[in-house]
């Protein structure tokens, strides 16, 4: 639905879009640390502007630590470091912007690049600070609900591996069900 991970995600993006108006068919990405490979950022959303530009900015792409692309080297240096790579101060700048995604405890969870020309830092700092806690719970949700996946898979395994038919499920409250 539109509050998972990746609704949430795309209406931060289009919301930027909106909020600055002057600024059309902006290029941006939401880039956040891979569970399954750690050390690595995924993409998460992106602009179809952003896509075009730069190929590596398609959903589900994987970026990895040892990229010396340069997109690569501001998203990592932003996420590593917890601190914002603001290069655009009033949205006129020819350089990308990179700007950590923190959850409540104040651990980097992602980064939001906005690509040359970078919308205006103080406004891409907002609307990050602004959309962090719903991305954070969308984030924390998908991981549950791997782990949980996973659990009923295993179970099912263990089942198989003792010669007993062991069967278990689980869905969302707002899933219909079965």
């Amino acid at each position: 639905g539109g509050g998972g991970l990746g609704g949430v995600a795309a209406i931060l993006l289009q919301q930027l879009e909106v909020g600055e108006s002057e600024h059309p068919a902006h290029r941006a990405a939401l880039l956040l640390h891979s569970e399954q490979r750690p050390g690595s950022l995924n993409v998460i959303a992106s602009t179809l502007e952003a896509v075009g530009a730069v190929q590596r900015l398609k959903r589900g792409s994987l970026w990895h630590t040892s990229s010396s692309h340069p997109l690569a080297c501001d998203a990592f240096a932003a996420f590593s470091s917890g601190h914002a790579l603001l290069r655009s101060p009033h949205g006129t700048a020819a350089k990308t912007s990179a700007v950590p995604l923190k959850d409540a405890a104040g651990r980097t969870f992602g980064v939001l690049l906005s690509l040359a020309p970078a919308l205006p830092d103080p406004f891409v700092q907002i609307m990050t600070r602004a959309a962090g806690p719903a991305l954070e719970r969308a984030w924390k949700r998908e991981r549950a609900e791997r782990l949980l996946q996973g659990a009923c898979e295993w179970l099912g395994q263990l089942g198989r591996a003792q010669g007993v038919k062991l069967s278990a499920s689980w869905r969302r409250d707002d899933e219909p069900a079965e």
